[in-house]
């Protein structure tokens, strides 16, 4: 199977962390970004939270660590059954740094699709929404 998670299990967080990054509460583009970073962080630690997701990938990396230990790659072997130990016990994903970086990798690929969807969704769309009425008044003054 693909190491990447099911889009299904990112929505709800892409969700989140879309509404992170274009809030109208929020002025400040740091602010905005912050609270994005902070909503990422966060959804990195629960996506695989679910008891099912966590053995389904404590399963993988146990075949990753067989697989790696079989072709000499000892210390990558250990590192990999050491993950899923930590995995299987329950451990916060953000302390199993394999599993941390795949759903980072996950999220930032989808969140990059989406966006690459909404842009051309946009661009052939005829009706113009306040936030890209928005964006286009500030790239104007910035031309001048």
């Amino acid at each position: 199977g693909s190491w990447l998670l099911p889009l299904p299990w990112l929505e709800p967080s892409l969700e989140q962390i879309s509404n992170a990054q274009e809030s109208v509460v929020l002025v400040s583009p740091a602010a905005r970004e912050e609270r994005a970073q902070e909503t990422l962080e966060e959804a990195t630690g629960t996506i695989l939270d679910d008891p099912e997701r966590r053995t389904r990938f404590a399963h993988r990396l146990e075949e990753s660590a067989f697989l790696l230990a079989r072709r000499g790659a000892e210390k990558a072997g250990r590192a990999a059954l050491a993950a899923a130990i930590a995995t299987g016990a329950g451990r916060p994903i953000l302390e199993i740094p394999v599993l941390a970086e795949i759903t980072r990798r996950s999220l930032a690929l989808a969140q990059e699709a989406r966006s690459k969807q909404q842009a051309e969704e946009s661009a052939s769309s005829l009706v113009v929404t306040p936030q890209q009425a928005m964006a286009e008044q500030q790239r104007a003054r910035r031309g001048r």
